[in-house]
Formats: C-alpha cells, sequence, structure tokens
C-alpha cells in the first residue's frame, strides 16, 4: 500500500517569543544548523517517501513559506481556519482517499527534534503491518524524566509484540508528583503526537466518534473543492485527533519509540538538544557573560553582556527583547497576549 508523510505546519509557537513571530513561527527557526525544523522533518520524510507523497497542513498566512522550499501546490493543504488536529488530519485524510482510494499516513507535527533518524525510520516503517491491519497506531516515547508538559500513555499488560502494546488509556499532563509515579512505574510512555494509519481508518473513526461531522467528511472526500472543504471546517467546534478519537477508539495500539524526541515546546527544550558551555550556558549568537550561568541566551544581532545573573531566558532581536527566569518558560506565551491586548501588533 501506498506510503504517505503528513505534516501539521500551521502553529505560532508563541513560548518563543520574541523569535517566533506571526511572520516567522517556531517551525521555521533555526537552533539545530542551519536548517529550520520544518526543513529536517521534510527532508526526514523525504529519505524514505516519495516528494509528491509529502502533504503540508498549514494555513494562508505560510503558504510562502513552503514556496520557498520547492513545494508544490498540490501538496500543500490551506486550511481555512485553524480547528485543531482532528480537523487537519481528516483534511488530509481525504485529500488521500479523493486522489488514490487509500494510503498509509504518517502524522507528524513540524518542530519535533528526533536525535536517531535511522532508528525513527525504522521505528515507523515496524508500524505499517499493523496500520494496514486498520489499527490507529501512535508512537510513545520512552519518558527520560518526569516532565509535566507532555501528554502520557498508559500500556496494558499484555504485549502485542516486542514493544507494541494495546493502549490502556491515555492521560493529560499531570502535576510533577504524578509524573515521578508516571516514570517509576515503567508503565506509561510520553505522547509524542506521531500516528500512523490507513487514511480510510482514520476517516472511519473520525465519522463514528464525531457523527456531526460524518455528512461533510463524506463531501470534502468525494468533491474536494473549496465549497465543501469549507462546510466541513464549519462543522463543529475545535477539536483534538486525541481528544476525538485516539481516546474513545478500541482500535489503538502504542507502538514503544525509543529515538531520542523532543517536541521543543519552549526556550527551554534547547537545554537538552544543545550542548552547554563551560558555565552550563545555552548560547546562541555573540555572548559575553561574567560570573554568569546556566542561562539560556539567543541574540538575533549584535551582542548581550550579563553580569551576575543565572538561571535566565535571554533573548535579543532587531526590536525586542524579552528576559525571564528559566522556571517561567511556559508563561511567555502570556506576554504575546498582553501584547495583543495592548495592540502592540509591530512586535508579533
Amino acid at each position: 500500500m501506498e506510503k504517505y508523510a503528513v505534516i501539521l505546519a500551521g502553529g505560532r509557537g508563541e513560548r518563543f517569543w520574541p523569535l517566533s513571530r506571526k511572520k516567522m513561527p517556531k517551525q521555521f527557526l533555526k537552533f539545530l544548523g542551519d536548517k529550520s525544523m520544518f526543513v529536517l522533518t521534510y527532508e526526514r520524510f523525504k529519505s524514505f517517501i516519495p516528494q509528491e507523497n509529502i502533504y503540508i497542513v498549514t494555513t494562508r498566512e505560510l503558504y510562502n513559506f513552503f514556496k520557498q522550499e520547492n513545494i508544490s501546490d498540490e501538496n500543500i493543504l490551506i486550511e481555512p481556519e485553524g480547528k485543531n488536529t482532528l480537523y487537519a488530519i481528516a483534511y488530509a485524510a481525504a485529500t488521500i482517499i479523493h486522489k488514490n482510494g487509500d494510503g498509509i499516513m504518517i502524522i507528524s507535527p513540524s518542530d519535533h527534534y528526533i536525535g536517531d533518524e535511522k532508528l525513527y525510520i525504522e521505528t515507523i516503517k515496524k508500524g505499517v503491518k499493523y496500520a494496514e491491519d486498520n489499527y490507529l497506531i501512535t508512537f510513545g516515547v520512552i519518558p527520560t524524566r518526569p516532565d509535566t508538559g507532555y501528554g502520557y500513555i498508559e500500556i496494558s499488560e499484555d504485549e502485542i509484540a516486542k514493544g507494541v502494546y494495546k493502549v490502556k488509556r491515555f492521560t493529560e499532563k499531570p502535576n510533577q508528583k504524578r509524573a515521578k509515579e508516571f516514570l517509576i512505574s515503567g508503565k506509561f510512555l510520553w505522547n509524542s503526537g506521531i500516528f500512523e494509519w490507513k487514511a480510510k481508518s482514520i476517516v472511519e473513526n473520525i465519522k463514528k466518534y464525531q457523527p456531526q461531522l460524518g455528512k461533510y467528511l463524506n463531501n470534502m472526500g468525494e468533491n474536494l473543492d473549496e465549497k465543501s472543504i469549507q462546510e466541513f471546517y464549519r462543522a463543529g467546534e475545535p477539536i483534538s485527533i486525541d481528544y476525538g478519537v485516539m481516546e474513545l477508539s478500541n482500535d489503538v495500539i502504542v507502538i514503544k519509540a525509543g529515538f531520542p524526541w523532543d517536541d521543543i515546546g519552549n526556550w527551554r527544550s534547547l537545554e537538552r538538544i544543545i550542548n552547554k558551555d563551560k558555565d552550563k550556558n545555552i548560547i546562541i549568537g555573540e555572548y559575553l557573560g561574567l560570573d554568569s550561568g546556566e542561562n539560556i541566551v539567543y541574540i538575533k544581532e549584535g551582542i548581550v553582556a550579563t553580569y551576575g545573573v543565572k538561571n535566565l531566558i535571554i533573548v535579543h532581536t532587531k526590536d525586542a527583547t524579552m528576559v525571564a527566569r528559566k522556571e517561567d518558560a511556559q508563561e511567555i506565551k502570556l506576554l504575546v497576549k498582553e501584547l495583543e491586548r495592548r495592540k502592540l501588533d509591530r512586535y508579533l
């Protein structure tokens, strides 16, 4: 059966402000050399899936970014509005069914760090036979710390095959105590947000568990024109594929993923993927630090100098500087909300 990749690439990445902006969202930032996270994701898929079978689901505002990468218009799926992952995945599935009848879809966000591409590809290929048997596959990453920023998957005690399990339950982001319990138990995996299944399998499950979308999903698959796509997006409320299908379906299995992974959700993520200097700083750009350590410093241009500071995030761009405690990395998005409230859109 033909294989397809679907890259979800419509987000903004507000926790990476001021580097991430409306016109330069997180997936196009370059933290790992001279290639953006999106390009690394795209090239990873291109190494084992034909380029014409790689679809990007995104927004009208980001269209030009993908054209700069010489991606065909036929492979850029523009959402009429953002309605969370269920709609984006359904749109891609309907496209594959409309054009090709069916196919195995591998779905991935555009901004994940994958530390071992060979093992990643081997793990994805492991899922093919289960997808062909109409299972819905999610990939669970082996936790390395009690992280409260991720959702978790509890695996059942019965192994279908080595590293392949029925899902016992999905668990939302836990508090620190629960996250430690999950880690110690060995029965929980991080929910990576990477999926694999047949296009027809996910469509049937969406119709089963979100029946209000069924008629419009059928219309979109049959016609795939602007009218049918807009009608589908207007047919229901925003919902993720996790809430809308994965937590409800009896056909879900999880494959244990051993490759190094991070969703690069905020500035602190860089501590896990970039080497630190002798003072335990993460530094990108030109920086002078005296008696300063354990900071994350990103300088777009110019130089930043500090004296006697620790555990800070310092980001300096041409028109904005942001300083926050590392422990507040998740809350940087509140600065974006406040800038919006004050109508300082020129900095967004």
